[in-house]
C-alpha cells in the first residue's frame, strides 16, 4: 500500500516537475515577440493561406477543400517535427542542471514533448475557427482524431527518447535527422493528393507511420469516416511499438551515454 501511494506521489511531482519545465521553455521560446504564444495559432494559419494560393489550383482542388487538407496534414507534421527535433537536444541543453537535479533526467525531454504539444493545443484553436468558416460538418468520427493524437504522442516519446541519447553520442544525428525530416515532408502529402502518386509509391508512403497519422485526421476530420483495420492495427503497432523500443534502449544506455556530458 505504502508504494502505491510513493508511486503515485512520484508521478504527481514529475508531472508537477514536467509542468514547471513545459513553463520555463514557452516563456523562453517568447520572450522577446509582442504576439507570443499566438503565433503558434497565426503561424498556421499564415502557412494555409500561402500553401492554397500555390497549390489549390495546380492539383484541381478547390480553394477551401485545399486548405483544410493542407492545414490538417500541417497541425499534425508539425506536432511530429516539432516535438522530436526540440526533445533531441533537450538532455544537452540541460546538462548544468544534472548536478542538482535530483529527478529522473527523461523528464527534461518529457517537458519539450509537452511544450510542443501545448503549441499544438493552441494551433488546433485556429484550426477549429478555420473548420466552422468552411462549414466542415462534424461527425462521430471526428472523435477518432483524439485517439490518433494520443497514439502519434505515444510514437513521439519513444522516437524522442532514442534521438535524446544519440545526440548525445553523436551529435552529427541533429542534422542527419532534420534533412532526413526534410525529405519526409515530401513523401507524406502535405501539399498534394496521394492519388497522384504511383501506386507502388502510395503503397510505400502508407508504410510511414507519420503520414497514417496524418491520413488518419483527415479521414476522420474531413471525410467522416473512420479508418480501415488494417490502419487502425498500423497505427497502434507503429505507436507501442517505438515506445517500448524507445523505453528500452534509454533503459539500457542512459547511464553509459549520460557519463559522456
Amino acid at each position: 500500500m505504502d508504494s502505491n501511494i510513493n508511486s503515485m506521489s512520484n508521478i504527481k511531482q514529475h508531472f508537477f516537475t514536467i509542468k514547471e519545465l513545459t513553463a520555463r521553455e514557452i516563456k523562453r521560446k517568447y520572450a522577446r515577440s509582442y504576439l507570443g504564444i499566438f503565433w503558434s495559432m497565426l503561424h498556421p494559419l499564415l502557412y494555409m493561406v500561402l500553401m492554397s494560393m500555390i497549390f489549390s489550383t495546380m492539383y484541381g482542388k478547390r480553394h477551401n477543400d485545399f486548405a483544410l487538407y493542407f492545414l490538417t496534414g500541417y497541425l499534425i507534421w508539425s506536432l511530429f517535427s516539432n516535438a522530436t527535433k526540440t526533445s533531441m537536444t533537450a538532455l544537452w541543453d540541460n546538462k548544468a542542471f544534472f548536478a542538482r537535479f535530483k529527478q529522473p533526467k527523461y523528464l527534461f525531454v518529457f517537458s519539450r514533448i509537452y511544450t510542443a504539444f501545448v503549441n499544438f493545443l493552441f494551433s488546433c484553436i485556429a484550426y477549429i475557427i478555420v473548420t466552422l468558416f468552411f462549414g466542415v460538418k462534424f461527425s462521430p468520427s471526428f472523435f477518432m482524431i483524439f485517439a490518433d493524437v494520443f497514439l502519434c504522442m505515444l510514437f513521439i516519446i519513444g522516437l524522442s527518447m532514442i534521438l535524446s541519447l544519440k545526440y548525445i553520442d553523436k551529435r552529427d544525428i541533429k542534422y542527419i535527422y532534420t534533412n532526413f525530416l526534410y525529405l519526409l515532408i515530401h513523401l507524406v502529402g502535405l501539399y498534394y493528393p496521394m492519388e497522384i502518386l504511383p501506386e507502388n509509391v502510395r503503397n510505400f508512403v502508407n508504410l510511414i507511420p507519420v503520414y497514417l497519422y496524418i491520413k488518419t485526421a483527415r479521414e476522420c476530420i474531413l471525410e467522416g469516416v473512420i479508418p480501415d483495420e488494417i490502419t487502425i492495427i498500423s497505427l497502434v503497432a507503429w505507436s507501442l511499438g517505438v515506445l517500448f523500443l524507445g523505453m528500452i534502449y534509454y533503459k539500457s544506455h542512459e547511464e553509459k551515454i549520460l557519463k559522456k556530458l
